[in-house]
């Protein structure tokens, strides 16, 4: 079958605070995204699952620029994502026998920036990302800290 996905994105911002939603439908097929471009508005830091075939997925996000209160170069955000999937699973080698189940995978990321205004190549940056999926029974947490430095 033919894939396709729609979506939009509304993004309003002032005094150094950025609301955003976004929404977007992935039809009977999986998106394959060959050129680098990212034609879906609810990714999350890992989560990707817009791209499974037949999900909406809805995201609501946050962010505030510190400069607006004389910090420059600090940046956080946050985001929800919600992912509604409804999977169809091959039980048996042939693929003649199959299982519908409807799943919902709930994203949270927080994220905070750093890019000291004296070293402008250096970039700080720590976030946390937690999923919950029912349908699963599981939770995830991914954290990191990343030091980015070009030359």
């Amino acid at each position: 079958p033919i894939s396709s996905m729609y979506g939009a994105k509304l993004e309003l911002s002032a005094y150094g605070l950025t609301v955003m939603g976004a929404l977007n439908k992935n039809g009977n097929g999986h998106v394959i995204n060959p050129y680098g471009g990212d034609p879906a508005y609810t990714t999350m830091i890992f989560a990707r699952n817009e791209y499974r075939a037949d999900t909406d997925a809805y995201k609501v996000g946050l962010k505030y620029n510190f400069e607006k209160i004389g910090v420059k170069g600090l940046v956080f955000d946050v985001s929800r994502a919600v992912y509604d999937t409804d999977a169809v699973y091959y039980t048996t080698a042939t693929g003649n026998a199959t299982t519908a189940r409807n799943e919902t995978t709930k994203v949270n990321d927080y994220n905070i920036v750093y890019s000291p205004p004296s070293m402008k190549a250096l970039m700080l940056r720590f976030f946390i990302e937690q999923r919950d999926n029912g349908t699963r029974a599981y939770d995830q947490y991914h954290s990191r800290f990343i030091a980015n430095y070009n030359f």
